[in-house]
């Protein structure tokens, strides 16, 4: 079946889940490591619980949101998608920012 000629795309994407999953798996646990790092000791279940709610919530309507741009235009969810990462980097580069002025009040990683 999978490894019959025209079980090939089959093949592939099961090829393509693998590689997802590696990287998952590397990413989610640093970045948790570090919520919790920058999290105040009596905050970090809250901050957590909320982390893994967003996630689950962003695979939910992930999906359903860029299927229902999908017939307006193929490119556009994934255009879409870009300037969303793109306005969520400019609101965490100028919170990064003003954290740096002098006065500002530090965030310390202890």
């Amino acid at each position: 079946m999978v490894l019959q000629p025209d079980g090939l795309p089959w093949l592939w994407l099961l090829l393509v889940l693998a590689w997802v999953s590696v990287g998952t798996s590397l990413t989610r646990p640093p970045l948790f490591g570090l919520l919790s790092n920058l999290t105040p000791a009596h905050e970090q279940g809250a901050a957590l619980g909320v982390a893994q709610g967003a996630g689950s919530l962003a695979r939910i309507f992930g999906p359903v949101f860029a299927t229902a741009l999908l017939p307006y235009s193929p490119p556009l969810p994934y255009l879409v998608c870009a300037a969303m990462l793109l306005a969520t980097t400019v609101v965490v580069l100028r919170h990064l920012c003003r954290q740096n002025q002098p006065g500002a009040k530090s965030l310390s990683l202890s």
